[in-house]
């Protein structure tokens, strides 16, 4: 029994090599020995069309994107700052106006200072105490002050030149001791608190000096 099978386009290779074999299977020894060689006959080659290379597209160059504006935020409005309502100045009541104070008076100073007599004779008197009739043995002296708001006053400082030859007292009194000797003697009287100053001139006798003998 001998087998030809023709190739078809419906039947691929595969399927002819497995039909062969189940034949194969079926036929005994002896039919295998008068199979016909097969005779493949070669199916028509289709010759495939190229198809056309497709043109390519150009790419599009992208659009650049617009920067996008940031939305300003809004400025924050400033709190308003309470404005501090000043506090009420207080009025002090007014004291009493004080009294200006007096201006010290300038206390006057002495301007010229006068003795009166600026001169005078006087006797010494005797060891006993006792001056001859008619001399005079002791004289006051009088001061005056002429101040520079026009008074006068006596206050000043009496001194003597000579105290052997005469003694002047706090009022002006100018007395010549039993033992003095006859000369001259300077009374000065100076103005308190001033150095300007005045004198007079006394003169000192013996001749009403007694001498009295007990016997």
């Amino acid at each position: 029994m001998a087998f030809r099978v023709q190739r078809s386009e419906r039947f691929p290779l595969f399927a002819f090599l497995v039909a062969g074999g189940l034949l194969g299977a079926c036929a005994s020894s002896e039919d295998l020995g008068h199979l016909e060689p097969l005779a493949i006959v070669p199916s028509e080659r289709r010759t495939s069309t190229p198809s056309p290379t497709p043109t390519p597209t150009p790419t599009s160059t992208p659009s650049p994107k617009p920067t996008p504006t940031p939305t300003p935020e809004p400025t924050p409005t400033p709190e308003a700052t309470a404005t501090p309502s000043p506090e009420p100045t207080s009025t002090a009541s007014p004291g009493p106006t004080p009294s200006p104070e007096p201006t010290p008076t300038q206390a006057p100073t002495a301007q010229r200072v006068v003795v009166s007599p600026n001169s005078a004779t006087i006797n010494a008197k005797s060891p006993s105490g006792q001056g001859a009739q008619g001399f005079v043995t002791s004289i006051r002296l009088v001061s005056t002050v002429a101040m520079s708001d026009g008074s006068t006053n006596e206050a000043v400082t009496w001194s003597t030149s000579d105290p052997a030859r005469a003694t002047v007292g706090a009022d002006g009194t100018v007395q010549a001791p039993s033992t003095a000797t006859a000369g001259t003697v300077t009374i000065t009287a100076t103005a308190r608190g001033s150095s300007l100053s005045a004198s007079a001139l006394i003169t000192v006798t013996t001749h009403g000096r007694v001498n009295v003998i007990v016997k």
